[in-house]
């Protein structure tokens, strides 16, 4: 291996970004993306507001906004691997069918 000037040198105390810290433009990026919707904040609310006559309609708009709030998780597994969103989702099943939801758009 070629050595260069970035090449790690042992006792390197160069700040370096951390698992999960955001780069420059991705930081930069979500700052202007907030304060835009900080002034549009009534007129969210307000589509929301009309939204809560249609539940179905409702739920899917928060469904949609609710990735951009919350972290999504790509796979939960309990001991050994075992597959604990599985039972969750059974019961988001029977639950819309008990409303009377078939599932289908």
């Amino acid at each position: 291996m070629a050595i260069t000037s970035t090449t790690f040198k042992k006792g390197d105390q160069r700040k370096r970004k951390s698992k999960g810290d955001l780069n420059k433009i991705t930081k930069l990026t979500k700052e202007i993306l907030e304060s835009i919707l900080a002034d549009r904040e009534d007129d969210i609310n307000n589509a929301l507001d009309e939204l809560k006559n249609d539940p179905a309609k409702f739920i899917d708009a928060i469904s949609k906004l609710l990735p951009y709030v919350i972290a999504k998780r790509t796979e939960l597994t309990g001991a050994g691997g075992k597959d604990l969103m599985s039972p969750f989702m059974e019961l988001m099943k029977q639950a819309s069918k008990a409303d009377g939801d078939t599932g289908s758009k």
